[in-house]
């Protein structure tokens, strides 16, 4: 698997005048600039004042009842029982158990990063991030893209279904991969190319280059690699608990939470439910979806 990094730099000489201002147009030069010198020290004077009569992390969210009520208010914080809005002028709290759905007013982000992969997990999470190595049959990661900077992701290989490092173009092929990661039934690790072939071993290792496939005939290193599925003999998820949150992030990540809370810091803490911790940063949840006592997947009901 390779990435590619753009970098942008401008020209030595681009802040550089070719010629001295002098005269008429010097003045007009220092009038302009005094003009925007006041009017930025107003703008920022106004953002400070609107910044300290808002709560921080303070945004406008909707609330979705169980009893069918919707409510719209501005987010002040959440711990793991319970949410406080403000709405029409007042603070109210609503528990969590209560509600079905949280949804923040924001748009979902396109992924421009070619440096992330998507981590498919066994309960259907999926989570975008740069695997960096395996180490004790812990998959590592970083540059997280709803995380703060430089923070580490760990998660267990026993929770992972399967790996895209490049999605294809499509979304055609994209469905049709991601039916191979939740179809795959042989007992083999799968790897698939860019170039579509497909080969059977046993995955080995990786960093950020390349992936070391071992087969009958030897160990090989690949490049090229579009996906890797993992054997499914091996998966073994966590028990799903009753009481948990789904949240959607907005680079399309998918996390599973048994416990969340927003510090006073504005970010998101999540204990997710492969086990790992992350931190979430403020802006980068598009929804939460609530499975409590009182709302419930059909998935987790036993047939009768």
């Amino acid at each position: 698997m390779t990435y590619q990094t753009l970098v942008m730099t401008f020209p030595e000489n681009s802040l550089q005048e070719t010629n001295e201002p002098t005269g008429f147009v010097r003045r007009i030069w220092i009038s302009t600039l005094a003009f925007l010198m006041f009017s930025g020290i107003l703008s920022t004077a106004q953002t400070l004042a609107e910044n300290k009569s808002q709560p921080f992390g303070s945004e406008k969210v909707t609330l979705f009842q169980l009893t069918g009520k919707v409510r719209t208010g501005q987010l002040e914080t959440f711990d793991n029982q319970q949410i406080i809005i403000t709405e029409t002028g007042k603070k109210r709290q609503f528990l969590w158990n209560d509600l079905l759905w949280l949804r923040f007013h924001r748009e979902k982000i396109k992924r421009t990063s070619r440096q992330s992969a998507t981590v498919y997990l066994a309960n259907g999470d999926r989570i975008r991030l740069q695997p960096t190595g395996v180490a004790d049959d812990i998959l590592l990661g970083n540059r997280f893209e709803s995380a703060t900077a430089n923070q580490q992701i760990k998660i267990p290989l026993m929770t992972i279904r399967g790996i895209v490092f490049h999605e294809p173009d499509t979304a055609l092929a994209r469905d049709k991969l991601e039916q191979v990661l939740l179809n795959h039934r042989e007992k083999k690790d799968l790897l698939i190319l860019r170039n579509g072939d497909r080969i059977s071993g046993r995955f080995q290792k990786l960093d950020d280059n390349s992936v070391t496939f071992s087969q009958p005939d030897g160990k090989t290193l690949l490049r090229g690699i579009r996906a890797v599925v993992f054997n499914p003999r091996y998966l073994d998820f966590p028990k799903p608990k009753i009481n948990q949150k789904i949240l959607w992030l907005r680079d399309g990540s998918r996390i599973t939470a048994t416990r969340i809370e927003m510090p006073k810091n504005g970010r998101i803490k999540v204990l997710a439910a492969y086990g790992g911790t992350l931190e979430l940063a403020k802006n980068a949840v598009r929804s939460i979806r609530v499975f409590g006592t009182k709302a419930i997947s059909l998935s987790y009901l036993k047939p009768s």
